[in-house]
């Protein structure tokens, strides 16, 4: 549901005790960088099991999500999957050590994404910019290739400003309702194909300028980023 891990270097202001092995083998302290996971149910910070004082608000529940067994302490790499052909692996035996003393952690594998959604959006069929006449009849559709972005969360916007005579302004396409003046996503939803192009507007328009927009984000906040989007402009004479 949109949460993420965190890497945390720091707990109440103060940085995190660094990681190293007691005389039973066993790893104490958690830094400099450990990574948090989210709790797949979310409950209140209870105490440790083994935590001598339990007289508190949260004393421990055995029932409650306890993800700190999920939360890999002093974290010196992450690794991207999949590992694109070619690159080296790191020894985490031999490098991890080393790290916790330089406070490093390194991040390798498949970090460029070369497989980005693609958003377009056409008028009559056409990218770029098109010239109607006003009795001509304008055809504004839109289509998306999600990548390797496919079910990720995001808001949906499609848009369009205009120049008629002296008035101006934007607006945008709410999905199933249509169009309106107020700022809001056509959608909140995970990102899909969208293959065959969806109209979003058929008809004529009066004399004057207007620039189209498709857009996605990369999360669902209602606020419009427009991380991958196109454009289209129509001129009616």
């Amino acid at each position: 549901n949109g949460l993420k891990k965190i890497l945390a270097f720091k707990s109440y202001g103060k940085a995190l005790f660094p990681g190293e092995i007691n005389d039973d083998n066993k790893l104490d302290g958690e830094g400099p960088f450990r990574v948090f996971q989210p709790q797949k149910t979310p409950s209140p910070p209870d105490q440790r099991a083994t935590a001598a004082d339990q007289a508190v608000i949260w004393p421990y529940n055995n029932d409650w999500d306890h993800n700190a067994g999920f939360s890999a302490r002093t974290v010196t790499m992450i690794r991207v999957e999949p590992l694109p052909e070619g690159t080296t692996d790191i020894d985490v035996y031999e490098a991890g050590w080393s790290y916790v003393g330089q406070e490093k952690v390194v991040v390798y594998g498949a970090i460029a994404d070369l497989n980005q959604p693609v958003a377009s959006i056409r008028a009559n069929g056409q990218a770029g910019a098109i010239t109607v006449n006003k009795e001509d009849a304008v055809s504004i559709a839109v289509s998306l290739a999600s990548g390797s972005r496919t079910r990720q969360p995001a808001d949906w916007w499609v848009a369009a400003t205009y120049t008629v005579g002296p008035l101006s302004g934007w607006v945008t396409y709410v999905y199933p309702t249509g169009w309106t003046t107020e700022l809001k996503p056509c959608l909140q939803g995970g990102l899909a194909d969208l293959s065959t192009p969806f109209t979003v507007f058929e008809g004529t328009l009066p004399e004057g300028a207007y620039d189209f927009y498709f857009a996605v984000d990369n999360n669902a906040d209602g606020v419009p980023d427009a991380t991958w989007y196109d454009k289209v402009t129509v001129i009616v004479q």
